[in-house]
């Protein structure tokens, strides 16, 4: 049974074997207990003994020894079948064994089969003794060291671990909620920006589908220099109000043929720049547009208004917009202007090269009529093409549907003209008192979709 009354700390977390040793003593002789309790007596030797296995065992079952001095023949259970029943139970415990009887073959098959720390005859050497249980408890403690710093860092790595993946999915959420606010938020923009637009131009019925074509070349042109997005989305949109500030003059200003127009009228006229300006500076998502309303009639040679700012001092979106704006002015029939082909549009706006127009700039958009841009890639990247009534020909492909003044679908998208769809747009025309602007894929792409 256990004879001792000293508590054994059976505490798994490691202590420094110099302040404490949790040592138990096991051998059937009480003189030999009573001798090696003599050899522990002082600190830092903390002893349990018990007089057989099977109380050892038991013992074990509750408490964690750091070192165990063992005699090799002891009733009820051998010494061997003790040390195999340690090691089950916990085989990091290092054991010392006492004994008188043992050959060289014996103790080596102790220390290799049951985790024997070391093996002393009877009689021992106490400073030996003592040495080696100190040596085996500090084995003992910096195993345990290790594992628990392992076991540790385990928990640590668990817990790193399981912070990132709430971190993540709550960086993922963020995001995804993030990402639905930019589109909710730029679809905001979009819906204010169109509603500017709708509005000028039912206060211009003459000039209506002009905005929208024109931001279309200044996207496209846009798309073809490479610009980055932030600069096509302010650049766009200060295309498709360039002319906002028409809301704010009189009725005769705006509605009046432009070569009906007396000196004074053309300059006051000439304000809806600023005037344009100042309506999107008040809106912080559209000031990035307004500075390129503002100049959208400057002039390369310094002859446009309102400042005369030339060359670089004239903003890039700006320029872009007078290019796309003159063009589709020309090709079109706004204001009884006279409507040219493409070809000759191109011709006049060439000659205005170095004056109104920056000349390398001017080429870029000459090239881009004629090449593939992003805007235009349904159908493989082909010239989309805005003409009036008497410009259309059997065959050819509308690119969006055609509407009429108070909002129906008359022909729809992609659908193929005819003689007989032509000569309902015009009666239509006359009928509203207007001139569609209709948008078709340019003529080749038509035949090849014919074919």
């Amino acid at each position: 049974m256990l004879i001792d009354d000293i508590e054994l700390d059976s505490n798994i977390k490691p202590h420094d074997p110099q302040e404490r040793i949790n040592l138990l003593i096991v051998d059937d002789e009480a003189n030999v207990i009573n001798s090696l309790k003599r050899i522990f007596r002082s600190k830092p030797y903390y002893l349990k003994t018990a007089t057989s296995g099977p109380e050892a065992i038991e013992f074990l079952q509750t408490n964690t020894p750091d070192v165990i001095i063992s005699d090799m023949r002891m009733p009820q259970m051998t010494g061997d079948e003790f040390l195999a029943e340690i090691y089950k139970i916990d085989p990091d415990i290092p054991c010392i064994v006492l004994s008188a009887y043992a050959n060289a073959e014996n103790i080596l098959n102790l220390i290799n089969n049951a985790n024997v720390y070391s093996y002393v005859n009877k009689p021992w050497d106490e400073e030996d003794l003592k040495l080696k249980v100190i040596n085996a408890a500090q084995q003992l403690f910096l195993k345990r060291s290790v594992d628990l710093k392992n076991r540790q860092l385990f928990e640590i790595n668990r817990r790193l671990e399981e912070i990132i993946k709430n971190r993540t999915m709550s960086l993922i959420e963020t995001n995804e909620s993030l990402q639905k606010t930019i589109q909710e938020l730029d679809e905001s923009y979009k819906n204010s920006v169109n509603m500017l637009a709708y509005f000028a131009d039912h206060r211009m019925p003459e000039l209506h589908g002009h905005s929208g074509v024109v931001a279309q070349y200044a996207k496209s042109f846009c798309q073809f220099l490479g610009l980055p997005d932030k600069e096509i989305k302010d650049i766009e949109s200060a295309a498709l109000l360039h002319d906002i500030g028409m809301l704010s003059l009189p009725e005769k200003i705006i509605h009046a043929p432009c070569a009906e127009l007396s000196k004074e009228d053309e300059l006051k006229r000439q304000e809806h720049a600023e005037i344009g300006e100042a309506i999107l500076a008040g809106m912080p998502v559209l000031q990035g547009a307004a500075s390129y309303v503002r100049s959208h009639h400057e002039h390369y040679d310094g002859s446009g208004y309102p400042e005369g700012l030339k060359g670089k001092q004239i903003p890039l979106g700006a320029q872009i917009i007078l290019l796309a704006n003159n063009y589709d002015t020309l090709i079109s029939d706004y204001c009884d202007t006279p409507v040219y082909s493409h070809e000759e549009a191109v011709n006049i706006m060439q000659k205005d090269s170095g004056s109104l127009y920056e000349p390398e700039l001017l080429d870029n958009f000459i090239k881009m009529l004629s090449k593939p841009t992003e805007e235009i890639k349904k159908h493989q990247g082909e010239l989309v093409r805005a003409l009036h009534s008497n410009e259309l020909e059997p065959g050819m492909v509308l690119y969006q549907a055609l509407k009429t003044k108070s909002g129906m679908i008359l022909l729809v998208q992609d659908h193929t003209l005819t003689e007989k769809a032509i000569q309902s747009i015009k009666v239509m025309e006359k009928t509203e008192k207007v001139h569609y602007t209709i948008y078709i894929y340019s003529k080749s792409i038509a035949e090849k979709e014919q074919i």
